[in-house]
């Protein structure tokens, strides 16, 4: 799934098209249970009701976007839409955060930068990052290793560039991003994120990656270790 970007051009059918990606989004709310009742069926039109019922269900956690109604996501109201994407997102950054910092309180920046430089060095890689506003990011070539040490077959070297020119780092981060999803990492930012270095959208990153990687230990774990 592409990251949802609702932008001026879009037409009404694209937008239509992001009310699925909307409902996928609902798996990262910690409403998801309360969306066992709604009926599936109702789910797959673009009834009012059901989308009014989306959002009766995701109140507490769009408490920022006030005056939207189901009517708007059916009418394509691009401004809404997107006003509800950003608070299904920003609530699920916040839950990562939070969890990754345990005791109630988010891991700070340093420990996710601490993390992922340990993780590139322990894989034998070189390089490293300084803090999340390092313009060496923009290559995309960091993220590569750090998923490769993360789960070795991850990336395909052939398909990495150097990163020297504009396209090469487009298409580095789009990789980046297409990997961070197949291994099941939830990501929200785009290819442009990573080529601008975007603070707050790469730490949003490297802190899911995090994420993932304890969960896959503890699933490991509760496993017996097999695999």
């Amino acid at each position: 799934m592409e990251p949802v970007r609702i932008g001026g051009g879009a037409k009404q059918s694209d937008t239509q098209g992001r009310l699925r990606e909307i409902e996928m989004l609902l798996n990262v709310s910690r409403m998801v249970a309360a969306m066992e009742t709604v009926d599936e069926v109702d789910l797959r039109t673009h009834g009012v009701d059901a989308r009014g019922t989306i959002l009766d269900v995701l109140d507490d956690e769009l408490r920022g976007a006030v005056g939207i109604g189901g009517v708007d996501i059916v009418n394509a109201n691009k401004k809404l839409i997107l006003a509800i994407v950003w608070q299904l997102m920003r609530q699920n950054i916040v839950n990562v955060l939070t969890k990754l910092g345990g005791g109630g309180k988010p891991i700070k920046d340093a420990q996710i930068v601490k993390w992922a430089n340990t993780q590139v060095k322990g894989a034998g890689r070189a390089t490293s990052m300084r803090n999340f506003r390092d313009k060496t990011l923009a290559t995309g070539i960091f993220f590569m290793d750090l998923l490769s040490a993360l789960e070795g077959r991850a990336i395909n070297w052939e398909l990495v560039t150097a990163g020297g020119t504009e396209e090469e780092r487009m298409n580095n981060a789009k990789y980046v991003i297409s990997v961070a999803r197949k291994i099941g990492c939830c990501v929200f930012l785009t290819w442009e994120d990573i080529v601008e270095v975007k603070p707050k959208m790469i730490m949003t990153l490297c802190a899911s990656l995090m994420a993932w990687h304890r969960e896959a230990a503890q699933a490991k774990a509760a496993g017996g270790g097999g695999g």
